[in-house]
């Protein structure tokens, strides 16, 4: 079976930058995971019950954002085939 990944945006601010479209991503059956926790949207989606991953250990971890990002887009894919 071929597995699906869709990337939404929270905005630059707050959950009032929120599309509908994104919302309704969001509240679906799919695993959600964040760039980051650190992002005023982040609040709104836990009163919502919205249940999250965030990718801020390999913030944390790396030398510089190439590497970030590199083994946050491994960790993606790799959460998608689990």
């Amino acid at each position: 079976m071929k597995k699906k990944i869709t990337i939404v945006g929270l905005g630059c601010d707050g959950p009032e930058q929120l599309t509908l479209g994104a919302l309704k991503e969001l509240e679906g059956e799919g695993k959600i995971i964040l760039r980051t926790q650190k992002h005023q949207a982040v609040p709104f989606l836990a009163e919502r019950g919205i249940e999250y991953t965030a990718l801020d250990d390999i913030y944390e971890n790396s030398d510089n954002f190439d590497d970030a990002y590199e083994k946050m887009a491994q960790r993606v894919i790799d959460m998608a085939q689990e």
